[in-house]
Parts: structure tokens; C-alpha cells; sequence
């Protein structure tokens, strides 16, 4: 099943859909019904409506096809869910629910279970410990907060992908309070199928996204994420926050997702060599992901500032050749041309 799929969703089936305010089944069914332009299919044991919309008792009795199944259920009655989606023929789902790998062997082994439904069925999960996808352009949102709460992104040019669902909600409200819109927003909790390098390889293809933006805790498969982010970058540039640098951020990681990633494993030089721009904070990392957003890949190392303000030129300038570009004098000709 091709990622790219995500894109073009036509229906969406939530099971654990909720009347109560507050509730995750709640908001997520809020949220889809404010914005989403598909079909939207309930499941529950009981309820014949939620908020207008039919529920079915079971996923087996749904008649249409499902597209994406959203599982807001506690962890431990998760994988019954997904598996029914999955034989159903459901192409994506998307289990909220945290208490899995991340908090112990039992919860690993949940995981191990729905990887291998994933493979089995050919469905392609996203998470578990996740706070949802959005996909501006067709309205698709199952984040687990609301527009209360969080200001959702318009359709934009930046693809935003977080191994943080907390983080990765409280930076995309600072994008958008700055009027910079996404072409899509994934948090990927747990990562036991899709992961970074796959959605790193979508929005590499994908013509709405013009830049990548990433908060990473871990890397599952670290040749192919590099590999990847190489290829991808010669067309769109890509930008990564990378946390647990430290010894203690490592271990408060292992705690998050479930994955430990030994701070040895950092940055610059690998990152570096790899087209990846690292951001030290969330405020770089949305002002360099809209710069890259707005213009081409930088093909040369030689570079022309032009300022209305001497100081502002002569910071620019040193700023490029601390990075490596060359700031060299333009010719009085072009200089009278400018």
C-alpha cells in the first residue's frame, strides 16, 4: 500500500466514537465533521447516532468500503479494532491510544501483534501513541485536541512531521499563528509500521510540499532514513529538531516512544552530510522550513547579499560564511544594476 494514499482518503471509520465533551472519541469525530470533505463512518456497540451520523454495531457491518479507520479505544482493547479494519480491507489506521512499547514488555509485545496484522492485511498503521494526521487540502483531521485548544494549520507548502504528539501540536500553533500553512501534519507516535523515512519519502514526492519539517527522538532504520533524506533534499530542503542530545534527554526519550537513540548518534557532521539542516529550536525550525518553502535548493557555494541596511548585510555575510557559502564583492556593474 502506497503512503501517498493519505492523501486522497475518501472515507474515514471511527471506532470509539463518543457523545461526551471532552472525551478523545468526541474530539476526533468534532474535528472530522468540522473540515473533513469524505465520508465519515461510526462504530459502536450501542449508540445508533453520534452528533447526526449513523453508527454501526460492528465493522463488519458497514457496507461501504473504508479508506482509514481510527481507533480511539484504550490500548488494550486496540488490537481487536485493528484487526477488524484490517480484514475488512481498511488501507490505513490510526490507533490513538498510548500504553504500548513505551511503557514495558507487554505493551512491545501489543506492538509485535500489530505489525504483524499490518503485514498480514497489507493495512498500513500509523502509531499507536499518536495525536493524529491532518491533511489540510482534503480536510482530513483526527488530532486528539481542539480548535480551542489548538489552532489547525490552512493548506501550505510545509510538510510537519513529529515523533512528539504534544510537541509537534504546540509547534504547529506557532506556524500557525504566523500564517504558515501545512500540506500535511503526521504524528507518528510509536512507529511500528510507518515511520519517518516513509513519510520523508511521500512528501519528497508529493508536489504540495516544498519543505520538510521534523522533530526526531529516534531513528528506526537509520541507513535508509539517510538515504532518503539525501535524495529528497536535492529537491526540497529539510529541516529537523532532534531531541535527547543529552544523556538524560535520551533516557526522558526511551520514556516517550519507547526507543532509546544514544546521544553518540548526534547531529551536525551526519546531519550535515546528509542535506538535513538542523534547527536548535521550534522557532528556527519554522523560520528555516519557510524560507526553504518559499525558494529552490541552493545548487552553489557562491552567494550575493543584498541589504538596505549595512549592519544587516554584514551579519548576513557572516552568517553564510560560517556556513560554508562564499560572500564574494559583485562587480561595479551589476552593483549599479541592483
Amino acid at each position: 500500500m502506497s503512503i501517498e494514499d493519505i492523501f486522497s482518503v475518501e472515507s474515514v471509520c471511527l471506532i470509539g466514537a463518543s457523545r461526551e465533551e471532552g472525551k478523545v472519541g468526541n474530539t476526533i469525530l468534532k474535528n472530522l465533521k468540522r473540515s473533513f470533505k469524505g465520508e465519515i463512518i461510526l462504530v459502536h456497540p450501542v449508540a445508533d447516532e453520534i452528533e447526526g451520523i449513523r453508527c454501526y454495531k460492528t465493522v463488519e457491518s458497514i457496507p461501504s468500503p473504508v479508506d482509514l479507520g481510527v481507533v480511539s479505544l484504550p490500548s488494550e482493547k486496540t488490537l481487536e479494532a485493528v484487526e477488524s479494519l484490517a480484514i475488512k480491507g481498511c488501507k490505513f489506521c490510526i490507533p490513538v491510544a498510548g500504553g504500548f512499547g513505551e511503557l514495558g514488555e507487554k505493551g512491545k509485545n501489543m506492538e509485535t501483534r500489530m505489525k504483524e496484522i499490518s503485514l498480514k492485511y497489507g493495512m498500513r498503521i500509523i502509531g499507536p501513541n499518536t495525536v493524529g494526521v491532518i491533511i489540510p487540502r482534503t480536510g482530513l483531521n483526527t488530532a486528539l485536541t481542539t480548535d480551542e485548544k489548538s489552532r489547525f494549520p490552512t493548506d501550505g507548502s510545509i510538510g510537519f512531521v513529529s515523533q512528539s504528539g504534544a510537541l509537534g501540536l504546540l509547534t504547529m500553533d506557532e506556524f500557525t499563528d504566523l500564517g504558515v500553512g501545512f500540506s500535511s501534519f503526521f504524528s507518528l507516535g510509536n512507529e511500528i509500521d510507518i515511520d519517518q523515512t516513509d513519510v520523508i519519502s511521500t512528501l519528497g514526492k508529493d508536489d504540495k510540499t516544498r519543505s520538510i519539517a521534523l522533530y526526531i527522538e529516534k531513528i528506526t532504520r537509520i541507513e535508509e532514513f539517510l538515504q532518503e533524506c539525501r535524495k529528497t533534499a536535492m529537491k526540497k530542503g529539510i529541516v529537523a529538531i532532534k531531541g535527547g542530545q543529552t544523556e538524560s534527554g535520551s533516557r526522558a526519550t526511551s520514556l516517550h516512544t519507547g526507543s532509546l537513540l544514544r546521544t553518540s548518534f548526534s547531529l551536525k557532521g551526519i546531519f550535515r552530510q546528509n542535506g538535513i539542516i538542523q534547527a536548535r529550536d521550534e522557532v528556527e525550525l519554522i523560520d528555516f522550513a519557510s524560507a526553504l518553502a518559499s525558494g529552490k535548493p541552493v545548487k552553489g557555494k557562491r552567494v550575493a547579499v543584498v541589504s538596505s541596511a549595512g549592519g544587516v548585510g554584514v551579519i548576513a555575510t557572516d552568517a553564510l560564511e560560517v556556513q560554508g557559502f562564499n560572500v564574494n564583492r559583485v562587480s561595479d556593474m551589476l552593483a549599479r544594476r541592483i
